[in-house]
């Protein structure tokens, strides 16, 4: 195992009272609902940057 393995399993053991408490399932769907946002947000980009090629070489 690497050293940060090892660091961060040691940081669980010494706060498993802490990690006993994480609510994983929260965490799961705030991280899906950003991924969902972040596609959105790049298909907005990919839309607006493709109408602005196509409108600067039409005007060529």
């Amino acid at each position: 195992m690497c050293q940060r393995r090892l660091n961060g399993l040691a940081i669980l053991s010494m706060e498993k009272e802490a990690a006993k408490r994480v609510d994983f399932d929260a965490i799961i769907k705030e991280f899906a609902e950003a991924k969902v946002r972040r596609q959105k947000m790049n298909g907005l980009f990919e839309n607006y940057f493709t109408a602005y090629s196509n409108r600067n070489i039409i005007s060529m």
